[in-house]
């Protein structure tokens, strides 16, 4: 119900359009999956973040549109500091206009690493 509920008010937000970008962490499975699917089937360029090699493989041949996967574990602060050096060097500094997803618990995220994260890339 919840997820119907956000996907639902996705269709009405002007940020998932066409040409805008989606980075997505835990994008391989569950309810990742299922949004990284809907950004891209509103045209969006969608980054799937995940920590599961297979997985990462199999939702980019499942979803149709422009996809790339990223191999990460979002408790890793190192791992967010590779994902800012791709973003730099393949959007040149941040994928705009963007929207970041974190579908991980939140006790696997510290604030200073998403914090970090969104600071670095939003220049």
């Amino acid at each position: 119900r919840c997820t119907h509920t956000l996907i639902t008010a996705m269709s009405s937000n002007p940020v998932f359009k066409s040409g805008n970008t989606a980075l997505i962490t835990g994008g391989a499975s569950g309810i990742g999956l299922a949004l990284a699917t809907k950004c891209a089937g509103y045209g969006m360029h969608v980054i799937i973040c995940d920590n599961n090699n297979s997985n990462l493989s199999a939702a980019k041949s499942a979803i149709k549109g422009e996809v790339e996967t990223v191999n990460m574990d979002v408790s890793q602060v190192e791992d967010f500091e590779k994902l800012k050096l791709q973003v730099e060097r393949d959007f040149g500094g941040s994928p705009s206009p963007a929207t970041f997803v974190f579908n991980v618990p939140c006790s696997k995220v510290e604030s200073r690493i998403s914090t970090r994260f969104l600071t670095c890339c939003d220049r």
